[in-house]
């Protein structure tokens, strides 16, 4: 075999290369970076845990710590804020996000207490979950949609479908963090939504710090660390507009509760016809588990982002539910809050409205395909004929409707897909305002097309499952 030569200008070449300093990201509108990715300027804390490496903020524990160490940032305490930033941690690491911390040298060097968006890698319900550290502990696994009430108890009124993030590897966590209420995301995947009622446990204000947990070796990375400072003046929520349903079980407290993993998951995508080719209209992420199913919608209109989430309980009550727009630095969030059978949609600074809702109603929005895609999931083919459903459509900047949706089985339909024959079940669907809809189904109820009606040859208005383009070219009402 020829041996190989590299010339001395390659290798000049390459070590210049691997010199040149990998360029930061910068932040986004509104917001500022607090790491500058050279040293540690601005935070404090112990140089034996922490210090810069590969650009990153990094906390390393040889697994000798005794307690949780925390280098803090000195930028001032916070109040209303979000945060974003990368996070990198290796397989048995523990950190955490922490923030509204206190400071507390008389329990020993470098110790915080707070709220913390925890990084737990090796199980899903903790990784960002909100942790209050020396305080009251789990205040809401990951998963949880919670309202904690005045006498500190948190109570799980919703769920989020459970997903698992790999560890060595890097994500964007979000902390958002306005009045008592608190959000975490991982890679823009809802992790925790909580309400903070208990006024004697809570805290408004404190100071942002990272984490090294006692335990295994663990090294911790953080990097493109972004903050962006919200109005102090946020109202906050009361019992009176979160309250807590009559169906919220009480969140599991440390030690008691064992590892979940993430339940069975279906998640499908939608795409419409774009110039030549197909580009993405929406995605569903429905998550079944022995509390219920969970179901995530996300609507893309260029610049601008619906999402639709809705936690059901087992026999398709409503627990919560929620439609945010956001798109250009913009975010607006309506919400559905659930108790006695009745929903309380909040809108912000506009009007509350209160509705009725009956067992198996849909949440919806526009632009949003939850309704179509539930009402194909939730026909009873053996009953057959037309059959009605109850809808609650929610936008944040528009009057929230109860409606009645309908669906009727009209025929069936053949195709051929990935060298198999497939019968589908053709349906006619009318939604909001009568608008009407040609859909087709498979036997599970999972929606293949959906034409609007009339159809008018040419429309690009139809949406057609991701991978089923050319099986059903020829499917048309």
């Amino acid at each position: 075999m020829k041996g190989i030569t590299v010339k001395k200008a390659s290798i000049g070449l390459l070590v210049l290369l691997a010199s040149v300093p990998v360029a930061r990201a910068q932040p986004p509108e509104g917001f500022e970076s607090i790491f500058n990715g050279k040293d540690l300027k601005g935070w404090e804390g112990s140089a034996t845990y922490w210090k810069v490496e590969d650009g990153a903020l990094t906390g390393i524990a040889d697994g000798s710590l005794k307690y949780n160490r925390f280098i803090v940032w000195r930028g001032g305490k916070l109040k209303n804020f979000e945060i974003r930033v990368k996070v990198k941690v290796t397989p048995k690491g523990n950190s955490g996000i922490n923030y509204r911390s206190t400071e507390r040298p008389d329990l020993g060097e470098s110790v915080v207490t707070g709220y913390q968006c925890d990084v737990v890698p090796n199980r899903a319900d903790y990784n960002g979950m909100l942790y209050e550290e020396r305080g009251r502990r789990i205040l809401a696994h990951t998963g949880e949609k919670v309202i904690i009430d005045k006498d500190g108890q948190p109570w799980v009124v919703g769920e989020f479908p459970l997903k698992e993030f790999k560890a060595d590897a890097w994500h964007d966590f979000r902390v958002l963090v306005k009045g008592n209420h608190h959000q975490h995301w991982i890679d823009g995947h809802p992790t925790v939504d909580v309400i903070d009622l208990d006024a004697k446990g809570r805290k408004l204000e404190g100071v942002l710090a990272l984490q090294v947990h006692v335990g295994p070796p663990m090294k911790i990375q953080y990097q493109d660390f972004f903050l962006k400072r919200l109005p102090d003046d946020i109202a906050l929520f009361s019992a009176e507009t979160a309250k807590i349903p009559a169906t919220a079980v009480k969140v599991v407290p440390q030690g008691k509760d064992k590892p979940k993993k993430p339940a069975a998951t279906e998640s499908v995508r939608y795409l419409r016809p774009s110039g030549k080719g197909y580009a993405t209209e929406c995605a569903f992420t429905m998550q079944k588990s022995t509390t219920g199913t969970s179901i995530l919608s996300v609507t893309e209109r260029g610049k601008t982002t619906l999402t639709v989430e809705a936690s059901y309980d087992t026999q398709d009550a409503l627990r919560s539910a929620a439609a945010t727009l956001g798109g250009d630095g913009m975010k607006k969030t309506a919400t559905v809050v659930v108790a006695d059978g009745k929903a309380t949609v909040l809108r912000g600074a506009l009007p509350d409205q209160d509705f009725d809702v009956p067992k198996g109603v849909i949440v919806t929005s526009a632009p949003d395909w939850t309704d179509t895609f539930l009402l194909c999931q939730r026909y009873d083919r053996h009953k057959g004929g037309k059959q009605s459903f109850p809808g609650l459509w929610i936008h944040p900047e528009q009057a929230s409707q109860r409606l009645t949706f309908a669906i009727e089985r009209i025929g069936d339909a053949a195709i051929e897909h990935a060298g198999k024959k497939q019968k589908l079940d053709h349906y006619t669907i009318r939604l909001r305002g009568n608008s009407a809809y040609a859909a087709w189904a498979d036997a599970h109820g999972l929606m293949i097309k959906l034409v609007p009606l009339p159809f008018k040859e040419g429309a690009t208005n139809w949406l057609v499952l991701d991978g089923y383009e050319k099986s059903t070219a020829t499917l048309w009402p």
